[in-house]
């Protein structure tokens, strides 16, 4: 268990997925940010989708997904639908 597993949202999985970008530490994440780390996931082909998304929002954020304000799930609703 890493350093990004103690952000609220953030499941091994996901820890796992930022881990085989390059992204190990909260610092490192934050720089990237959500998007960015998304998309680089998608890159390498990792199955990435909308609750990927919100997740690594959420685990930025840190806090659970059922958090996130409307504004933001729009945005990123936005974001994924042009990049799917």
């Amino acid at each position: 268990m890493g350093q990004l597993m103690f952000l609220a949202g953030m499941d091994e999985e996901l820890e796992h997925k930022l881990n085989e970008i390059g992204i190990y530490f909260f610092q490192e994440f934050s720089t990237i940010g959500v998007k960015k780390a998304w998309l680089n996931m998608k890159e390498v082909g990792m199955i990435v989708d909308f609750n990927t998304l919100l997740s690594l929002e959420a685990a930025l954020e840190n806090k659970e997904v059922s958090s996130l304000s409307k504004e933001v799930v729009a945005n990123l609703s936005e974001f994924y639908q042009k990049n799917i």
